[in-house]
């Protein structure tokens, strides 16, 4: 028999498992006590290491840990992760548990092939129990393999079973009505602390112990205590895994002391941080109040407000509405007024001839015109708006053919603030650019009305034509009279 300071870490069973023992101080007249921990994974922390599929069957992120993987029993990795993503998205509650991790300790006189068989068995009875599991073996080389048990927190089935419970439906599986706040889930797993006291003790160690009779070893699996088991002594403190995989067999005090402390000052500023939030929690709900007792005064000036804007729109849009009305009143008088001096033949001017009127009809067809509005021009002896019409229609004409060698111009009139700008804007036209240009000028300005905007259109027009009669003359004595300004009317 070893002692635990004699005893060295192997990689691997060089020695028949039956004769191998280790003197743990932990085997006292009434049996031997183990290590069983269970666990709780809850919605707002899902995952730990051992309520991780990934990590207790070594693959995905884990699959680097694979050295000390031994048996799976159960369920499917893949299946349980669908079963457990379920019961997560029917949980309602913050905090609510979606599974349980179970840690046991497994007898190192047992082969694998026995140690799968305490994990097939434990799987079973958590499926009779409506809760499927899944359970690897940790022991590949270590000196205490280990088992990690991974089930639901309700009870789960599939959606094709037949209904022995009702509950909510996801992803093909129906997981039973979680508890609510001050009425917990009826028949729930490890409720309480008694119930993990009976399952260590009952349910674990009888599993154990079956699977050693079987083997032919000694069943002295106790879960009870040191005390229970006839020990007189104190309990040991747990030493970690990997401490004891490096050959320390007693916990450093110093370091454990450290890390309470550090524990201790996390829950203090936890607690502090808590309050800070109760603080302005209760801050926020007096400022609400506060201005729930304003509400009624607020909604009153609000009444009071919209009445008076009410009021100010309707004011607004009466005044628009007077507004457009002598815009209209306005046009119409402008219209009428344009149409009495059309009426009017100004003094000195002489009816129009028979050759002269059929002229313009003839011209005003072909520019698509209708010579009917212009009727009563014809009979009184033209407007300056059809003699207009008519010289520029003639000009085209000419210009037409003039310009059969060069693109056609457009002649605009000239309006400029000064004379230096109209200069520049008259330099580079051609003398027949330049004719056209004054003859568009000219045009406009008869057509003028008093308008404050026409007054000031005047002004420029009145500027442009001076700079153009300035060239004008140079370019008559160049190329000859105007064909234009040899006609008469």
């Amino acid at each position: 028999m070893f002692d635990d300071q004699e005893f060295r870490r192997r990689r691997g069973y060089s020695q028949e498992p039956q004769k191998l023992h280790l003197k743990s101080g932990r085997i006292g007249p009434k049996g031997r006590t183990f290590h069983l921990k269970v666990g709780s994974a809850t919605k707002a922390q899902p995952v730990g290491k051992g309520a991780s599929v990934d990590y207790i069957a070594r693959q995905g992120d884990y699959s680097n840990k694979r050295a000390d993987f031994e048996s799976l029993a159960g369920r499917d990795p893949e299946q349980m992760k669908s079963i457990l993503d379920a019961v997560h998205e029917t949980t309602n509650r913050k905090n609510g548990r979606v599974a349980i991790p179970i840690t046991v300790e497994m007898p190192n006189d047992l082969t694998a092939d026995g140690r799968n068989e305490i994990a097939q068995k434990f799987c079973e009875y958590f499926e009779a129990h409506n809760h499927p599991a899944i359970a690897v073996i940790h022991g590949n080389g270590k000196e205490q393999p280990h088992m990690h048990l991974l089930t639901t927190s309700r009870p789960t089935r599939s959606i094709d079973d037949p209904p022995q419970f009702f509950g909510a439906e996801s992803g093909g599986w129906v997981i039973a009505k979680e508890g609510v706040r001050g009425n917990a889930q009826k028949g729930r797993m490890f409720a309480n602390r008694d119930e993990i006291k009976l399952f260590r003790r009952q349910v674990a160690a009888g599993i154990i112990n079956q699977v050693l009779e079987a083997h032919g070893h000694e069943g002295n699996w106790h879960g009870g205590t040191l005390k229970e088991t006839g020990i007189e002594r104190e309990a040991k403190k747990r030493v970690r895994e990997a401490d004891w995989a490096k050959g320390i067999r007693e916990r450093d005090e110093k370091a454990a002391a450290d890390y309470h402390k550090q524990q201790s000052e996390a829950r203090d500023q936890a607690a502090k941080v808590r309050h800070e939030r109760e603080r302005r929690r209760e801050a926020r709900k007096s400022e609400l109040q506060k201005q729930a007792d304003r509400a009624p005064q607020f909604q009153k000036e609000m009444v009071k407000a919209r009445s008076q804007s009410r009021s100010e729109r309707k004011t607004a849009l009466q005044l628009a509405e007077r507004l457009l009305a002598a815009e209209a009143r306005l046009e119409a008088a402008e219209r009428a007024l344009d149409t009495q001096k059309r009426k009017a033949i100004p003094p000195g001017r002489k009816a129009m001839t028979k050759e002269a009127r059929t002229l313009a009809t003839d011209l005003l067809k072909a520019s698509g015109r209708n010579p009917a509005d212009f009727q009563r021009d014809l009979e009184n002896g033209g407007s300056p708006e059809l003699w207009q019409f008519v010289r520029e229609s003639l000009g085209l004409k000419k210009a037409t053919k003039e310009q059969s060698a060069h693109e056609e111009f457009r002649a605009e009139p000239l309006k400029a603030k000064n004379l230096e700008q109209a200069n520049k804007m008259a330099a580079g036209l051609t003398s027949h650019q330049l004719e056209a240009t004054y003859l568009a000028t000219k045009s406009r300005l008869e057509g003028l009305g008093n308008s404050v905007g026409d007054q000031l259109e005047r002004q420029g027009l009145k500027t442009g034509l001076k700079a153009l009669q300035t060239k004008l003359p140079n370019l008559a004595d160049k190329s000859g009279p105007s064909p234009s300004r040899g006609k008469g009317r």
